[in-house]
């Protein structure tokens, strides 16, 4: 869930910008996290969509708004630390929170997409609580929150989220889930008594890692060579901008390089336990003896 925050953090899939701010549907991942595993992770997964969506307010391209967001920008480093930061871990663990009880009810799927529906305007109503609290200049406040409920993709954003929540929470609670779940587990009890999985396991993400930054060094070069080529000269501010999306580009090339693996990961766990199960003896679920010659 960290990898995917990251991705859609840095791709427009996380993002919308319309001045003098940005819309976000980052958070839905922090609500999958919140309600497939509990407020412990939700809260690290929001911690990660505060702190990337700090970095990208430490840009010179970003919205008045965004700025706020940024210790570089907004002149008051702790304020915007806990503003970006603080406000997501702490929306993280209340959903977890929410969605903890909300399992627990006598019908959880309708609380849960109450839950889900309400969603976005709790993270609204943080952020502009920390907001109000650490930059009262700046305008916004509770208030505010009514007013993002007033936008014309409040619906829209709403009803994205709790389709996906409650496909989510069915995927997760489904006898296919519990069956593939199962199955993974078997192949890593298996994996678990061979000493070399992990380091082959350490050895494709230094290699995934090692790609990614080759990846982004050489675009960084050969943009580097057009603009001399062409006699362009960039501004301190421009050339901050430029290097601070290539690192986008980068982290965003690294998450979702990690997504790719993990889904291998999980194919190829799942095949084997298949060909594991296919060996086997129907009648009394041990290996044949044709299997050992």
């Amino acid at each position: 869930m960290i990898a995917l925050e990251l991705f859609m953090s840095f791709s427009f899939l996380g993002y919308v910008h319309i001045e003098p701010m940005s819309l976000t549907f980052v958070y839905i991942p922090v609500m999958v996290t919140g309600c497939i595993l509990g407020p412990k992770e939700s809260a690290l997964v929001g911690t990660i969509f505060g702190a990337a969506s700090m970095w990208k307010a430490s840009a010179y391209y970003v919205g008045v708004g965004d700025a706020l967001f940024s210790p570089a920008r907004s002149g008051r480093p702790l304020e915007s630390v806990l503003l970006s930061i603080g406000s997501r871990a702490l929306f993280g663990f209340v959903m977890g929170l929410l969605y903890g009880r909300a399992k627990k009810s006598r019908h959880p799927m309708a609380w849960i997409l109450g839950v889900s529906t309400l969603g976005r305007t709790i993270h609204s109503f943080l952020v502009y609580v920390f907001m109000g609290f650490l930059f009262p200049e700046s305008g916004y406040g509770i208030a505010d929150t009514f007013a993002d409920m007033m936008r014309w993709d409040y619906l829209l954003f709403v009803l994205i989220a709790d389709g996906i929540l409650l496909l989510c929470y069915l995927f997760r609670n489904s006898a296919y889930f519990t069956r593939f779940f199962e199955r993974i587990q078997t192949v890593d009890r298996l994996n678990a008594m061979m000493a070399n999985h992990k380091k082959k396991l350490s050895v494709m993400l230094a290699a995934v890692l090692f790609a990614s930054f080759s990846v982004a060094l050489y675009f960084t070069n050969r943009l580097d060579s057009v603009m001399n080529r062409h006699g362009l000269r960039l501004s301190e501010e421009v050339s901050y901008d430029m290097m601070h999306l290539q690192i986008q580009f980068l982290l965003g090339m690294i998450s979702l390089a990690i997504l790719t693996i993990i889904a291998i990961l999980l194919y190829q766990k799942n095949f084997s336990y298949l060909y594991y199960e296919a060996r086997l003896d129907g009648l009394t679920g041990l290996f044949g003896r044709q299997q050992f010659f």
